[in-house]
């Protein structure tokens, strides 16, 4: 199944994100090395730890937009259509983390708070985190209210600008990209795969902005075979 890969993430790790010729769903019903868990996803900040021993039925139930583990054979995963899908992962620690951040779990610091999570909880070194930002819609696409706007720029004054119109901008993925570099991820460890989910010219995404009615989601996932 088509895939986007980063080239951030060390082979030790399985990873992807998904395009909408795969149905996330179907992607793991014939894998064995591999289980896949994910949270209920809330647009919030809060962390599922995941030891694997778990139902993942069970784990899919618990509110978590930011999802990480360090046991092997464990994927841990967010879906999105447009938000920002952001993979971290630990090589040291053999840890990984998914997070899920449209702009309330942006302005919220979910990245920041997966990074934490990666180092308090799972015994990683801020500066050994690499992060994968995933297709998201781009700040050209994403037009937004004024009160959004100015949450935003709260966090980075420059994610924010004026279309023709005057109507605010938000770039979600910078704005990530800033709040990965000031919880001390280096820039060198941060890779943005520059993906629109709404104006990518194949059309390889679901996007929420683009087709309300049509909604689908895009997986992104990460773990350790073994």
């Amino acid at each position: 199944m088509p895939l986007l890969r980063a080239g951030v993430i060390p082979a030790g790790f399985d990873h992807g994100f998904t395009t909408r010729d795969v149905d996330p769903d179907a992607l793991f019903a014939q894998r064995t090395d591999l289980r896949l868990f994910r949270g209920l996803q809330v647009h919030r900040a809060d962390v599922i730890v995941v030891q694997g021993d778990e139902d993942p039925y069970d784990v899919v139930a618990e509110a978590a937009d930011i999802v990480c583990t360090a046991r092997a054979r464990v994927a841990v995963g967010v879906v999105t259509a447009d938000c920002v899908p952001i993979l971290l992962c630990a090589p040291a620690a053999a840890a990984c983390a998914a997070v899920h951040a449209g702009w309330r779990g942006t302005v919220q610091r979910a990245v920041q708070v997966g990074v934490a999570a990666l180092v308090k909880r799972l015994g990683a070194r801020v500066d050994d985190v690499r992060a994968a930002i995933g297709p998201a819609i781009c700040g050209p696409c994403y037009e937004v209210g004024d009160d959004v706007a100015a949450e935003v720029a709260a966090v980075d004054p420059g994610a924010v600008t004026r279309g023709p119109s005057g109507r605010a901008h938000a770039d979600l993925r910078r704005c990530n990209r800033t709040l990965l570099c000031a919880a001390g991820v280096p820039a060198a460890q941060i890779e943005d795969l520059h993906a629109c989910t709404r104006c990518d010219p194949a059309g390889r995404f679901h996007s929420y902005r683009r087709n309300r009615e049509l909604r689908g989601e895009q997986l992104a996932f990460i773990g350790r075979p073994g």
